[in-house]
């Protein structure tokens, strides 16, 4: 396929950030040391002690789309209780606030804790037809915060999309520094999603098809990630 016809998705800050703060880039740079020292097998090397370091589908996920980071140092000093927390920041914008506790009622997992809300200062254009999907970094959750997940018609909407989260270690008193990834943004075509939908039972094709599969697996462990996984053009 030609290049001019790949779909172009543009993260843009204002003239006095650019150069100053940490830039989005594609989640595939973002492998967590643990994974990057996990070898390919466990144990005594046998057939069946492949890792997630094997595991094409694993991977997958963890290169999806883009990694947008925290744009400034933050400290936070939580309550011994858990209950409230005190932010600050050096950063010249507000890079940090409360969110309206009112939105997630008194029920949400994340409470009697805060809801805190990270500020992000990439406005993300999309072609037509497309959104963003924004989700904690998949597979490398951060012990200390979790962010929420939304999908934005990016492509109508053009603004700074926040980041609402949630402290999951609520001990925690410290500073999140400059470049912590947030969040893992994802484009998609809304097309895409417009699929029929039904439940059913296989046919007797699907079925030999089934244990075809099932016997190509069993021959060689790595079927999926050898022969049936391709690697995505960049």
């Amino acid at each position: 396929m030609l290049n001019f016809l790949k779909p172009k998705i543009e993260f843009l800050t204002h003239p006095k950030n650019h150069g100053l703060i940490p830039e989005p880039y594609p989640a595939v740079q973002f492998m967590p040391e643990w994974y990057r020292k996990l070898p390919q097998r466990s144990g005594d090397k046998g057939l069946h002690t492949g890792t997630v370091k094997r595991c094409a589908p694993f991977l997958e996920s963890l290169g999806l789309g883009y990694i947008i980071p925290l744009a400034g140092d933050v400290e936070l000093v939580m309550s011994e209780e858990g209950a409230k927390v005190k932010t600050k920041s050096e950063f010249w914008d507000k890079i940090i606030g409360l969110h309206s506790d009112d939105q997630l009622g008194p029920n949400h997992p994340s409470k009697p804790g805060p809801t805190l809300k990270f500020s992000n200062f990439w406005a993300i254009k999309v072609p037509r037809g497309w959104s963003v999907l924004f989700v904690p970094p998949f597979n490398r959750p951060d012990p200390r915060f979790e962010c929420f997940s939304a999908v934005v018609e990016c492509d109508r909407y053009f603004n700074y999309v926040n980041f609402p989260f949630f402290m999951k270690d609520r001990g925690f008193s410290g500073v999140i520094p400059q470049g912590t990834p947030l969040i893992q943004a994802i484009p998609f075509k809304r097309s895409a999603l417009h699929a029929t939908y039904q439940c059913g039972v296989f046919s007797d094709e699907q079925a030999k098809l089934l244990e075809t599969t099932s016997k190509r697996i069993k021959g060689h462990v790595s079927h999926y990630r050898d022969h049936i996984w391709r690697k995505k053009n960049d």
